[in-house]
């Protein structure tokens, strides 16, 4: 991959006199563009995942999986720190975080009108885990506000971190208004909108969510339902889905930086200082 960049580099350098500077301009931004895919092909995606409690995530996590990796009770907020599973989607390495203990944090600490706020669940005799109306529900005993501050913190980065936000709903309950500190937190990411349950009837109305997050792919962790859609989802987001590793990209921050000056640039010139110094350095990762 690396050689393909250099080739690109050195094809610049030499058709200098005979290649528009706004093509030079264009392939720079093309490689730009193609190396976030091509890093998570190489390095591999981190993918976190997030919701109210009791969507079922970490029943999600366990089926993707292959094991169980995360408890898995119809109790809210059991799994109060992140758990972690890795597994394989077609060339996608993933690393899938559950951000149970920040979401936990944020259910019992926001006030209604500004968190996804579920219905009291109707008696289904038990068929099914039910997701509870924070307000009615008692206060915690054992609190722990020190570690409960850490998970935040630490949970909060590993959102920044995150390649890929799998943002996970109880689609068998109605929904009112997402946290929007959540929302902020994720609005710049890419994002696929889970809306799990699809084995119980649904009542989730999908036309509440905001313009920015994705068509909800509709899937049931319970009995594997929708779960090839979801990998689907993951690949084309993630902008992995038929792409050509043979094609010139960037790993470096070095060459990201020299590829975006030279989108840029004004005249021919000062371009062929920047290809210069792109090639001066070993491309290598």
């Amino acid at each position: 991959v690396d050689a393909g960049l250099a080739g690109a580099a050195q094809d610049w350098l030499d058709g200098m006199d005979r290649i528009l500077l706004d093509e030079i301009k264009a392939e720079a931004v093309r490689i730009l563009r193609n190396s976030k895919p091509a890093r998570l092909i190489m390095y591999g995606c981190t993918a976190v995942m997030t919701g109210p409690p009791n969507s079922c995530k970490s029943t999600l996590l366990n089926y993707l999986a292959g094991r169980q990796k995360a408890i898995v009770t119809d109790i809210k907020g059991t799994t109060r720190d992140w758990v972690e599973a890795e597994f394989r989607i077609g060339p996608l390495s993933v690393t899938l975080i559950d951000t149970a203990g920040l979401d936990a944090e944020l259910s019992d600490s926001q006030p209604q009108d500004s968190r996804l706020g579920l219905a009291p669940p109707a008696d289904d005799g038990g068929a099914s885990p039910t997701l509870h109306d924070p307000e009615l529900e008692p206060a915690s005993s054992g609190s722990r506000p020190g570690i409960d501050q850490a998970v935040r913190q630490k949970t909060t980065e590993i959102l920044e971190q995150a390649d890929l936000v799998l943002l996970v709903l109880d689609g068998s309950r109605p929904a009112h208004h997402l946290d929007e500190e959540l929302l902020g937190r994720i609005s710049n990411k890419r994002v696929i909108t889970i809306l799990n349950k699809s084995d119980l009837p649904t009542q989730f109305d999908p036309g509440r969510l905001p313009e920015f997050l994705s068509e909800p792919v509709r899937i049931s962790a319970r009995d594997g339902a929708g779960i090839e859609e979801l990998a689907q989802s993951m690949r084309r987001i993630s902008g992995v889905d038929g792409f050509d590793l043979h094609q010139p990209v960037c790993f470096t921050g070095r060459q990201e930086d020299l590829l975006r000056q030279l989108t840029t640039v004004g005249s021919g010139q000062r371009a062929g200082e920047i290809i210069r110094e792109l090639l001066s350095g070993q491309l290598v990762v």
